[in-house]
């Protein structure tokens, strides 16, 4: 899970030269949409929730997944998109 409080996070929190934006801030503070967060954490939860089913998988035929979903579940669980 992410290390930002999405209870209290608001865009832009933190920010010291009162800009409106991230287009106008001058002093670094982090503008990142809450939304990026929630999904950051869902993506976490989901590739973890999957490797536990692909383990289990593995685990009730004895490893004799055929190899295209296997490959297919490795790219999901290492997030590449190709």
């Amino acid at each position: 899970m992410s290390d930002t409080n999405l209870d209290t996070y608001t865009e832009g929190q933190g920010c010291t030269c009162y800009a409106y934006g991230e287009h106008e801030c001058g002093c670094g503070a982090d503008w990142t949409p809450r939304e990026v967060y929630e999904l950051r954490d869902e993506v976490t939860v989901l590739r973890k929730a999957l490797n536990d089913l692909l383990n289990d998988c593995i685990n009730f035929d004895g490893g004799t997944l055929t190899p295209i979903f296997m490959e297919n579940a490795s790219k999901v669980l290492l997030g590449s998109d190709e």
